[in-house]
């Protein structure tokens, strides 16, 4: 399971450069169907200041992840998690594309040290020649983000602290 959303769960994110001091993410969440479904609570800070907070919801169908929140509905891992596997999505008026690039990475993050862990690429075009990497650990679920583009990956986001549930 490399999005685990049972109740209790909860994520707090930082950026790798101050790791968390200067922008932080926190995921709770809130409600939850087991491990079918649930509604997750997120704040972003800057330092100490509350910028944004808002609700997303997770469900688990149609062999893929479903991440819905204000105009977006995308499935952000689909099965079956191996290198190659690709989909795309319609998100407004743009096509996203997400591919599994790797099936076995291993990530050091504040966190800890993760290993098997998916690493999902997701491009859209209106962006250029960038892209995203978001790497996901069995049991554990999101752990870093990178941005990424031809001949670079850059660290942006890591785990810094998480709690698997009650």
């Amino acid at each position: 399971d490399y999005f685990p959303i049972s109740a209790g769960r909860r994520w707090t994110y930082g950026d790798t450069a101050s790791l968390g001091k200067n922008m932080r993410l926190e995921h709770d969440i809130k409600t939850s169907r087991g491990s079918v479904s649930a509604e997750m609570g997120t704040a972003l800070f800057a330092g100490t200041k509350n910028i944004h907070s808002e609700v997303l919801i997770y469900a688990k169908k149609d062999w893929g992840v479903w991440e819905t929140g204000p105009g977006r509905r995308v499935p952000i891992l689909k099965f079956p998690f191996t290198v190659g596997h690709a989909w795309s999505v319609r998100s407004g008026e743009d096509t996203v594309e997400y591919r599994i690039e790797a099936d076995d990475a291993r990530v050091m993050t504040a966190a800890g040290e993760f290993t098997g862990c998916l690493k999902v690429k997701e491009f859209n075009p209106r962006f250029g020649g960038a892209w995203k990497y978001d790497y996901y650990a069995p049991f554990v679920g999101r752990v870093k983000t990178t941005v990424g583009g031809p001949g670079f990956e850059n660290p942006n986001t890591e785990l810094i602290e998480y709690k698997t549930g009650r």
